[in-house]
């Protein structure tokens, strides 16, 4: 008897064996990990420097800027935990000046010999360039926080002749 139940059990697994045998599927998985970033938050601003006269903005050396009249401002970021800087990068996009290109021309009058500039840190950050996330490593891994930065008149031209000063810049941030 005992060898009936054996010779019964081989049967009965060889005969699940062959009918598992011609189902069979494949499985593919997949997934994606991010790493951390930081993002531009801010939200539409306008910036009103204080006015300023022709005459200070002369006394100031063409493609330097005056103190006068600069305006402090924020860009808000936040910057998820475990940043590397240096895979981030912030650029301010906008129009820069054909006299001095680390300049922002003037769109509402671009004879009239003035700009503006804008400084993080003290130095100037040129429309167009992009800003390594080494300039703002104090910001990196604290959430949400801010980019302090200076918008300054700049002498452009030999001539300066009073009017408006208008211009516009967006702030990306990427992940390379």
């Amino acid at each position: 008897m005992r060898k009936l139940n054996v010779i019964s059990l081989g049967l009965l697994l060889a005969a699940s064996s062959a009918a598992f045998a011609g189902n069979e599927g494949v499985v593919h998985f997949h997934g994606h990990v991010n790493e951390p970033t930081c993002s531009v938050v801010s939200a539409e601003q306008t910036i009103n420097l204080e006015t300023i006269s022709a005459a200070e903005l002369s006394n100031v050396p063409i493609g330097e800027t005056t103190q006068k009249g600069q305006k402090e401002f924020n860009i808000d970021v936040n910057c998820e935990a475990s940043n590397l800087q240096n895979n981030i990068l912030v650029t301010m996009q906008g129009d820069a000046a054909a006299q001095q290109p680390k300049a922002l021309s003037n769109r509402s009058d671009s004879n009239n010999g003035v700009g503006l500039e804008v400084f993080y840190d003290n130095q100037v950050v040129k429309p167009n360039d992009s800003m390594s996330g080494n300039r703002f490593t104090n910001l990196m891994n604290k959430g949400t926080d801010n980019l302090t930065m200076t918008v300054r008149y700049a002498r452009l031209a030999d001539e300066v002749k009073g009017g408006e000063v208008d211009s516009d810049v967006t702030f990306v941030s990427e992940y390379r």
